[in-house]
Order: C-alpha cells, then sequence, then structure tokens
C-alpha cells in the first residue's frame, strides 16, 4: 500500500484530525477527492461537465497515485462510518455519481450500505426504488443524448451497476436504460422510444 498521499487528501485528514472535520469524514474525503485530486478544477464551474472521465479512476482503489485507500483505510482505521451523511449526500452517492466502480466496491467492503442513503424515507414507499440504481440510471440516459458522448463514464457506469448488482446483492431493477434482473444479469443500453 501506497504511503505517499495527495496533499489535499492529507490537508482534509489533518483538519479530521484537529476536529475541524469532525461529521461525516468519509463523505468529506471522497468529496475532496473527487473534486480537487481525481478530477483537476477547471477554470469555471462551467467546465466541470466537459471533463473526460479521470484514468485515476481507472485503476483499483489500492493503486492510485493520489494515496486515497491509505486515507481511507485511516478514517476507517479511526472507526468513521461509510455511511454518514451530509447535506443530504453521502459518500456511495458520490462514487456511484462518478462512475467509480472500484470505489464502490471498497465503500461496501467497509460497512456502506446500498439498501439506505439520506433522506429515502422523505420519498414514499411506493415510489421509491434504489438510489443508486436510479441514479446510474439517469447518468447513463443522460450521456447517450449528450453531444459529447463520453464512452469510459459510460462503461464505468455498467462496471458500476455490476459491482452493485453482485457484491451489493441490488436487484432485480428496471429504468429506462438499466435492467438488472432476478439472477443478477446487468443490462444497461440507450433508450428506445417506443412506437
Amino acid at each position: 500500500m501506497k504511503e505517499i498521499m495527495n496533499p489535499h487528501l492529507e490537508s482534509f485528514l489533518r483538519n479530521v484530525e484537529d476536529h475541524k472535520e469532525d461529521t461525516a469524514a468519509v463523505y468529506g474525503l471522497i468529496d475532496t477527492y473527487y473534486q480537487q485530486v481525481a478530477y483537476t478544477p477547471p477554470e469555471s464551474d462551467d467546465d466541470m461537465d466537459e471533463l473526460p472521465f479521470s484514468e485515476e479512476l481507472k485503476q483499483p482503489v489500492e493503486d492510485r497515485a493520489s494515496g486515497i485507500i491509505v486515507a481511507m483505510t485511516r478514517l476507517f482505521n479511526s472507526g468513521y462510518d461509510a455511511n454518514e451523511s451530509y447535506g443530504g449526500f453521502n459518500a456511495m452517492m458520490l462514487a456511484v455519481g462518478h462512475g467509480d466502480a472500484p470505489m464502490v466496491q471498497f465503500l461496501i467492503e467497509h460497512g456502506a450500505d446500498v439498501n439506505t442513503w439520506p433522506e429515502m424515507d422523505e420519498e414514499p414507499e411506493w415510489r421509491r426504488q434504489n438510489f443508486y440504481l436510479e441514479d446510474i440510471d439517469i447518468h447513463f440516459m443522460d450521456e447517450c443524448f449528450a453531444n459529447d458522448k463520453d464512452l469510459e463514464y459510460m462503461k464505468a457506469l455498467h462496471q458500476t451497476a455490476l459491482v452493485l448488482a453482485e457484491i451489493g446483492h441490488l436487484g432485480p431493477y428496471t429504468g429506462h436504460c438499466l435492467k438488472i434482473d432476478a439472477d443478477g444479469n446487468v443490462s444497461l443500453k440507450p433508450p428506445r422510444l417506443l412506437h
């Protein structure tokens, strides 16, 4: 395991240790990671959607040059909870939304619950499906209609759905693009127009 860590991650951990960041530390670290490390911040917020899929997110968590594995391990060894949320978001939501299948797997292996999410009790039960699967479905559909499709991101969303089905044991599910059958088979295809 690499002991070298990106300065943004080191700074965040120092703030946690100094009790300046003492709530939802796993969420905060993951947010810092995606905003400052995996993706270099663009010149303007308008350019954020134009960033290509990060090469780092294609790597297993333990092989990433940023040292995110060291930072995450320190938080988990200190007893921080992967499910704790802040502002209606948790670490799993960020990892799924970024199509970071290796991070999703790592979070599940460290106690993240793929059957709960912040504010789920505010949705009527008849309407509630799994947030994480719905999120993949929506992001994939958005990419299908984008002028410049990010094929790497679309592949990453598929990998993330596979992890949620296989390791998170989610399904069956039927959305616009994503389908998981009762046997756990995952299909992620562009939406079709009904005639």
